[in-house]
């Protein structure tokens, strides 16, 4: 209400309304400016390799005591 009182003023009407004259060639341009986020990977043999090795971890039980991570950061208190 202030501000409208003060800039009053200042505003002569409401804004006009601004259509593009070209909305689809507009439209084209902004859904290919957003195209260029997407990256599709299309490949049937994608899901069968892998850059990941596959390590198995030792299981707590084979570990020896004096090596179980656990107690090896405690320290002795």
């Amino acid at each position: 209400m202030l501000a409208g009182l003060a800039l009053g003023r200042l505003f002569i009407g409401p804004a006009l309304l601004h259509l593009a004259e070209n909305a689809l060639a507009l439209h084209a341009l902004l859904e290919n400016l957003e195209g260029l986020l997407n990256i599709v990977v299309s490949d049937e043999n994608l899901q069968k390799i892998s850059n990941l090795k596959v390590v198995p971890v030792p299981r707590p039980d084979v570990w020896p005591l004096a090596r179980m991570p656990a107690e090896a950061g405690m320290g002795s208190v």
